[in-house]
């Protein structure tokens, strides 16, 4: 079906690139500053991601909201 071939090419193409974001992530775990910047820097090399933030397990927001352009102004 063609569906699932989509599905099978977006995985292939999207799962190194974000494994590669998470484990940079992890290693930036616990200091905000240097979390949005890997997400900043991460972003780039995800295709078609629109946005990337970071939340804690409990769901709460811990990075800015990052974009292909820049961070959302509103975050600190």
């Amino acid at each position: 079906m063609l569906i699932d071939r989509q599905r099978q090419a977006l995985a292939e193409m999207l799962s190194l690139p974000l494994a590669d974001a998470a484990h940079a992530a992890s290693e930036a775990w616990g200091n905000a500053a240097h979390l949005n910047d890997v997400l900043e820097a991460a972003i780039h090399g995800i295709p078609y991601c629109k946005f990337m933030y970071a939340l804690r397990p409990d769901g709460i927001q811990i990075s800015a909201n990052l974009m292909q352009d820049g961070r959302d102004a509103g975050d600190v």
